[in-house]
């Protein structure tokens, strides 16, 4: 869950958290510094961020097997198979979603 979080909190950082810190210690000491966003909502480099969950996955099911070693050889497949059904399932809910944000953009409509 900590490296999987790792992708919102960075992109919360440079989205939203960076310049709120900045332009709340400028204007806390009098520093008379103004900073943006490091990052638009919708620049194409931030979805970079996007393989942390990858990684957590992949990481999650490494960690497992190396778990089951201490059952015996005769179950470990068995008991990694059985044990890993949330992480495959986490994995491709992870795949699709990425799928979905990449094939079906979100439309901005703005009506007033």
């Amino acid at each position: 869950m900590i490296v999987e979080g790792l992708s919102h909190v960075l992109e919360f950082f440079f989205i939203e958290y960076y310049h709120n810190i900045v332009n709340g210690f400028s204007q806390a000491f009098g520093l008379g510094i103004h900073a943006g966003p490091l990052v638009r909502r919708g620049d194409h480099w931030i979805h970079i961020l996007r393989i942390f969950p990858f990684v957590a996955g992949f990481w999650s099911m490494h960690i497992l097997w190396r778990r089951t070693e201490f059952i015996g050889k005769d179950r470990r497949l068995s008991v990694f198979l059985v044990s890993s059904t949330l992480p495959v399932v986490y994995l491709l809910l992870t795949l699709f979603s990425l799928i979905a944000i990449l094939f079906f953009p979100a439309q901005h409509l703005h009506r007033h």
